[in-house]
Order: C-alpha cells, then sequence, then structure tokens
C-alpha cells in the first residue's frame, strides 16, 4: 500500500477522488459503490502504469459512454498541446465548460489518457500528441465519421444537381406534350407536317451534360448546381457563429485576467440598448447570463455599487509558463492592443464559411495556400519575388478583383504587393474587438449561370401553364380517340409538373424578401457592436471608467498547474490500501 498516495487522495474534493476512480480502475462496481478506503477488485495486469497506456475501462466496462468527443474539442485539445485543463479547451473550442470536462473524461477513457490532480483538486489531462490517431484505434466510429464527411461532399453534388435535372426534365416533358397534343388536334389537317417550332426548340435530356461541370472540377457553380442556388441559396455563412462568440468571449476574459463589465462584453454580444440609449437609462444587463452559466462566472458588486463579472474557473490553465502569459498577466500591463489582438484571433474562422463568396472591396485572410492550384499569378514587390509561398499566411488585404476563373480573386495585401487565390484559401478578415455578422447572399453562383437558370424556370412555367391549357381542352373532345392514352400519361405528371413550375418560380421571390430582411438585421447588429467597440477604444467617461476599475481590483488569481505541482497522476502504479 502507497500511504502517501493515500494521505494525498484524502486531501482532493471528494467529486475529485470519483473522477480519478472511475477513469483509472476498469471492472470495479458502479461510482456510487466505490470506497475510498476499499481495495478496487480488479486485476493488476488491468492497472494502468504506462503513460498513454489504454484502460481497459474503454473498451472492457459496460459503464463506458458510447460517444466520440465533439469536433470542435478535439481540433482545441490538438492545438493547445498534449496537456490540458478544461478551461484552456473550453476556451479554445467555445464550449460550455461542464461540458467540456464531461467530454474530456470521455476522451480520457477512450484513449487512456493520463490525469494529474493538483492540490487544489484541479484536473489536468494529458494526451499523447496524435490523440486523434489514438481515438480511431480506440473506437472505429471515427473512422466511419471521417469517411462519411468525405463521402458526403460527391453526395450533396449529386443532389443539388438534381433539381436542375428535374427543371430540364420537367421542360422537356412539357414541350414534347405540347407538341403531341397540338399534332393529334381533330381540325388538323396538315398530316406530317414541318414539326412544331416548340419542338424543335425543346431541350434535349441530355443536355445537363454539357451544362454542368463534374465535381471537383472548378468552385464555381455549374447550370445544375445554379438551379439549386437560384432556388435555396448556398448556406448560412453564420452557422458557426456561437462558437465563435464564445470563443472570444472566452478570449477577452482571460485578457482581462478573469474579471469584465457588461460593456466590455457588449461588442461580442448583443445589448438590448445602444452606448447613447445607455447613458440615459440603466440597461439591464440580462445579456451576461448565457456567458455566466458557460464559463462559470459569477457577478460581484463594488463598494461603489457597480456590478463585475468574476469567472475563476477559467483562469485555471496548463499551458507552459510562455504559453500562459497572455491568460496570467495583469490587466494593468495588457493594454487594449493586446486584447485586440486576443479576440481578433478568436474570432478568426478556422472552415470556410458556407456560402460565403468575398466581394471587390472587402478584407480577407490568408487561411492557406494550396499546393495543388497551379498557373498562380504572383505581383509582388522587388525584394518580396523570392519569398516563400508558405509566407503568405496569415496576411490580410482587400480583394480587388473577381475574375471566376482559374484563381479569381486578385488580393492587395497589406504592407504591399498583391496575388491571385482561390476560394477555398480565403477567409473573411476579423479585426478589431467586435463580432460581425456576415451577410448571407442570395446566391454565389456565376450571374450568367444563374440569369440561365431564372430563364429557364419562366420558360418552364409558361410551358406548363400552356400545356394544362391543351389538356384540358383535349378532355373537351379536341383530340382523335387515338391520342388518348397520352392524355391520361399527361394528366397523371401534371400535378407534379405544375407543383414543380410553381414552386421553382415562387421560392426564389420569397427567399429574396427572406434573404433581405435578415441583412437588414445583420446589419443593425453589426452596427449597435460596433458603437460599443468604439465606446471602449475612446476614453471612458467617469461611470465606465471606475467600473473598469472596480474589475481590476476583483480579477481573480490565476492558477498555472506546472508538471512538478501535481499530487496524483494515474501514470503511476496506484494500488488503495484495505480498510
Amino acid at each position: 500500500p502507497n500511504a502517501a498516495l493515500r494521505v494525498r487522495m484524502a486531501r482532493l474534493p471528494r467529486f475529485t477522488q470519483l473522477l480519478i476512480l472511475r477513469a483509472t480502475f476498469a471492472f470495479t462496481p458502479p461510482v456510487h459503490q466505490i470506497s475510498l478506503l476499499v481495495r478496487p477488485q480488479c486485476p493488476p495486469s488491468t492497472r494502468p502504469s504506462a503513460r498513454f497506456a489504454r484502460t481497459p475501462l474503454a473498451s472492457a466496462s459496460d459503464e463506458v459512454v458510447r460517444e466520440l468527443p465533439s469536433a470542435p474539442l478535439l481540433a482545441a485539445v490538438e492545438a493547445v498541446g498534449g496537456r490540458v485543463s478544461a478551461a484552456d479547451v473550453s476556451a479554445r473550442a467555445g464550449l460550455d465548460l461542464l461540458e467540456t470536462r464531461r467530454q474530456l473524461l470521455v476522451l480520457a477513457q477512450l484513449v487512456g489518457a493520463e490525469l494529474q490532480v493538483s492540490a487544489e483538486g484541479e484536473l489536468i489531462f494529458v494526451f499523447a500528441p496524435s490523440v486523434r490517431n489514438e481515438l480511431r484505434r480506440a473506437n472505429w466510429r471515427l473512422t466511419a465519421l471521417e469517411a462519411w464527411q468525405q463521402a458526403k461532399q460527391p453526395l450533396f453534388w449529386v443532389l443539388r444537381a438534381s433539381f436542375g435535372v428535374a427543371l430540364l426534365s420537367s421542360v422537356a416533358v412539357a414541350t414534347v406534350g405540347i407538341a403531341a397534343l397540338s399534332a393529334s388536334g381533330k381540325d388538323d389537317s396538315r398530316g406530317t407536317s414541318a414539326p412544331s417550332p416548340v419542338m424543335l426548340w425543346g431541350p434535349h435530356p441530355l443536355d445537363f451534360l454539357y451544362y454542368s461541370r463534374p465535381y471537383g472540377a472548378s468552385e464555381e457553380l455549374g447550370f445544375l448546381q445554379s438551379c439549386f442556388s437560384l432556388l435555396f441559396g448556398d448556406g448560412d455563412p453564420n452557422s458557426g457563429i456561437a462558437e465563435r462568440q464564445a470563443r472570444a468571449v472566452a478570449a477577452l476574459i482571460r485578457a482581462q485576467g478573469g474579471a469584465v463589465t457588461a460593456e466590455q462584453l457588449a461588442p461580442l454580444l448583443l445589448p438590448p440598448l445602444s452606448p447613447d440609449e445607455a447613458d440615459e437609462v440603466p440597461m439591464s444587463e440580462g445579456f451576461v447570463t448565457d456567458v455566466l452559466v458557460k464559463f462559470g462566472g459569477e457577478p460581484k458588486v463594488t463598494d461603489e455599487g457597480d456590478i463585475v463579472y468574476v469567472f475563476p474557473e477559467l483562469m485555471v490553465t496548463a499551458a507552459e509558463p510562455a504559453a500562459a502569459a497572455s491568460t496570467t498577466r495583469s490587466p494593468s500591463s495588457l493594454g487594449l492592443a493586446r486584447a485586440q489582438q486576443e479576440v481578433a484571433r478568436a474570432l478568426e474562422w478556422a472552415e470556410l464559411p458556407a456560402g460565403w463568396r468575398p466581394e471587390v472591396g472587402e478584407r480577407v485572410r490568408i487561411a492557406e495556400v494550396l499546393a495543388s492550384r497551379s498557373g498562380r499569378r504572383w505581383s509582388l514587390g522587388r525584394g518580396d519575388r523570392v519569398a516563400r509561398v508558405g509566407a503568405m499566411v496569415g496576411c490580410v488585404g482587400v480583394v480587388v478583383k473577381d475574375s471566376r476563373a482559374g484563381l479569381p480573386f486578385q488580393v492587395q495585401l497589406d504592407g504591399g504587393g498583391a496575388a491571385s487565390f482561390a476560394l477555398g484559401e480565403l477567409r473573411p478578415a476579423a479585426e478589431g474587438m467586435a463580432l460581425h455578422e456576415l451577410p448571407i447572399p442570395f446566391s454565389t453562383a456565376p450571374p450568367m449561370q444563374l440569369a440561365s437558370a431564372g430563364v429557364l424556370g419562366a420558360v418552364n412555367l409558361a410551358a406548363v401553364a400552356y400545356l394544362g391549357v391543351l389538356l384540358r381542352a383535349a378532355r373537351a373532345g379536341a383530340v382523335s380517340a387515338g391520342a388518348a392514352p397520352l392524355v391520361g400519361a399527361l394528366g397523371a405528371v401534371y400535378p407534379g409538373l405544375l407543383a414543380y413550375a410553381v414552386g421553382y418560380a415562387a421560392i426564389p421571390m420569397a427567399r429574396r424578401a427572406v434573404v433581405g430582411r435578415k441583412n437588414r438585421n445583420i446589419a443593425a447588429r453589426n452596427q449597435a457592436r460596433d458603437a460599443w467597440a468604439a465606446v471602449l477604444s475612446r476614453s471612458p467617461g467617469a461611470r465606465l471608467r471606475r467600473k473598469l476599475l472596480g474589475a481590476r481590483e476583483l480579477r481573480p488569481q490565476a492558477k498555472v498547474l506546472k508538471q512538478q505541482d501535481a499530487i496524483f497522476t494515474t501514470a503511476d502504479d496506484v494500488s488503495m490500501p484495505a480498510e
């Protein structure tokens, strides 16, 4: 029995002891039946004595959680480093702090990570450098999920293309039906006359092979995909705004030493009043409630009666001293410029926003340079002609041209020079301390393709309407008896043709109105956040200055959990003494 280890375990909070036992021992009774003074009945071979040895609990225990950690959490663990605290991962991923702790325990069980505990009872997770590979070996579902992520792109391409195929099919059926019914009229005395002009004009059913681009051939949408884009758009570029917002809030809180005011959070959230209105009437600060719940914050009242929000749990870090400098630095030594830099970094887009295509004049960030892109055109200054391509990553510039061919976007880089980039290499530029929502585009399809899809939809509606007139006349006896099977077949498919034609014309008009209203609301929210950011960037008033000073006085003590401070680790050969 290790008496020293038993004494150290006894000093830890009860909840932390239970977490350690659950993550360490396999084939044990349920957690609520575990006694800290009873030796667990498990064979010595199942004890996790190796640092990164996979615990049998991940595979053999009936109580192992049958879920995978979320993708943002895995990315955050890889980005922060192998040794992390729940606060480090929560701030990086923008996840709820309690949910982050739970998912980290799940991940630790699956890959057999090392758990360390400090004297204050703080839990530190030590993962292998290749945690994603470890998880793939431990759970086949991650491999299946990644395979599905790869396979769903071409499947979604086929789904989008099907709407264009349906439009061409509808036009073909309508034109052929019109020609057949016109030729079978009882009063048609021309016999085998020349084909109808409609029949000559009508598209061939396989024309879509010419009008569409193969999957992966280009970032531009072909005709078939443009039909889908006209109907439903290309996605919401603000779909991940909640995670970006949470990351920026966590970065701001850590940069300000763990204590902030509602005014400091206002540029990242959505306060009910503008700065001018807040000067006239007291502003309700209920808009910070979700942040308090997510990151374990609590309101405190200063001696002057102002409310300050303190986040002691978010100030726990397992990073190395150099990496933890921005977390532990006090607000007095961390200026506004440094806080802006931390918030801007947290607001950056890791992935290409859905449905986003930069417009000329928009500021963008070079996120990556794809080596597969050939024919790259450079027009850099003389001193930069030999600069490596990788040096472009992270640069910010303005889009000056969109040619929609090859590398369509010509970007004028800050500091001089210009280069051409593909859409997948760019991201929206995140600058300043205000959260900006992107406007929702009606469509990112090429204008000519979009116009063709709209014109063909109008032609389809007119053709289907005229087909309906001919069908009503045919039922009234205006065609020969031999055409009755044709009339019956066209009558069976006509309701579907009419519904598709009307929907194809009505949906884009209704969606344009909805998108316009959403974009006006987005612009209003962005303007309100910019107004609060401007208040913080200039010299604050007496009331705000008093609150900021009060927040500085109430900031919690930052905790840096160093390797040598751990009093318990699952890497040791644990043996609990009998009672």
